[in-house]
């Protein structure tokens, strides 16, 4: 029984140590995610999408990202579809 309990308590050890070091290595993984994200042009698409929903709660992505078109914004569905 006291085996068990050893390599239980060995496995949550390893586990711990494991865990530890991901959160130190955070910042390789969290630069991933920032690089869209963070472009201020970004947040201004976003604020431009919400008034435009607000303004046509019917309309879907496609004719949403249709009247950014038609004002200049040169984005792609699929980051019209995201945002």
């Amino acid at each position: 029984m006291e085996t068990d309990e050893v390599t239980v308590s060995t496995v949550c050890k390893a586990l711990e140590d494991r865990a530890f070091n991901l959160l130190q290595t955070g910042t390789t993984l969290s630069r991933w995610g920032k690089s869209a994200r963070s472009c201020p042009r970004q947040g201004t698409l976003a604020l431009e999408i919400k008034r435009l929903f607000i303004q046509y709660p019917v309309f879907g992505y496609r004719r949403i990202w249709a009247l950014l078109q038609r004002k200049g914004y040169p984005y792609n569905r699929k980051t019209v579809y995201r945002g």
